[in-house]
């Protein structure tokens, strides 16, 4: 898990801490405490595609960012631009910053710098061609992508139901999502958060111990990398004889 991630879940189990000491209320049957939307930047990770307007000598073409990997704020992947006079690909490097990506795309003899501003999953922004050959030595413009897969959403509808010594985790499917892992706590200053990686839902935590509340988050991963942490929920285990 990377602190970027961790921060997130972090947050989300935060603002759910909160939440029950201001109503007064500890852990829950099914669902439990409260939730909250985990707070967290854009994930770049993935594949974009989409269009590359040159205003400065009208050598418009298509633009594609290929396996974008984003690692805490740093991105790496590929680009490649066609049906232009800049046409060539390479390597792309970048940072992300809030739902702001900036970077630099460096094909064998040309340098362009870009800055874009995301919102769902459009790009768009501007470039500026820094250096390259003739041809594609000069110029700036705009490019607007699309993304067309990558980091799964946060899951949704999570419940978190208490048993004798245990609690059940459940929540809906997420699309593109090829494993889930949970993180959860049984205290509200977020101390000894641990991970459960490759689950499934439903999941169930056995070995829990009676009249101490556990508070849960789930996330999606796949290839690109892994989702925000989805809302917060609370169980607190009972014994049988106490149901």
């Amino acid at each position: 898990m990377n602190i970027t991630h961790y921060l997130r879940i972090i947050r989300s189990i935060s603002v759910l801490s909160i939440v029950v000491l201001f109503v007064g209320c500890g852990g829950g049957g099914g669902g439990g405490g409260g939730s909250s939307s985990a707070a967290a930047s854009v994930n770049v990770s993935g594949s974009w595609s989409g269009t590359w307007t040159n205003t400065t000598n009208q050598s418009n073409g298509d633009i594609s960012f290929a396996s974008l990997i984003q690692t805490g704020s740093t991105v790496a992947g590929q680009v490649s631009i066609t049906g232009s006079s800049c046409a060539s690909s390479g390597n792309l490097t970048g940072t992300v910053s809030s739902d702001n990506f900036t970077g630099s795309i460096t094909f064998e003899n040309q340098t362009i710098t870009f800055n874009g501003t995301i919102i769902t999953n459009q790009l768009n922004g501007t470039f500026t061609i820094v250096s390259g050959t003739a041809g594609c030595n000069t110029g700036s413009g705009t490019i607007s992508l699309t993304l067309q897969g990558g980091v799964p959403a946060a899951p949704t509808d999570v419940t978190a139901v208490p048993g004798n010594g245990q609690v059940t985790i459940s929540w809906t499917a997420v699309s593109g999502a090829t494993s889930y892992n949970i993180y959860y706590s049984t205290t509200l200053g977020l101390l000894n958060v641990t991970e459960l990686a490759g689950q499934t839902s439903p999941y169930t935590l056995t070995g829990a111990t009676n009249g101490t509340t556990y508070y849960f988050v789930v996330t999606a991963v796949n290839a690109y990398g892994e989702s925000t942490a989805s809302s917060s929920v609370s169980a607190t285990p009972t014994a049988s004889d106490q149901l």
